[in-house]
């Protein structure tokens, strides 16, 4: 199976405002891939 990969972004679960020490801790790495 071959998997097409179209980069990934940081989204952060809690925004910076509210949480300024939380930003690193609760930041998730999103991947987009699709099988083909």
């Amino acid at each position: 199976m071959i998997f097409l990969y179209f980069g990934c972004q940081f989204v952060w679960l809690v925004p910076f405002m509210f949480f300024p020490l939380a930003q690193v801790t609760l930041s998730v790495r999103m991947c987009w891939s699709f099988p083909v």
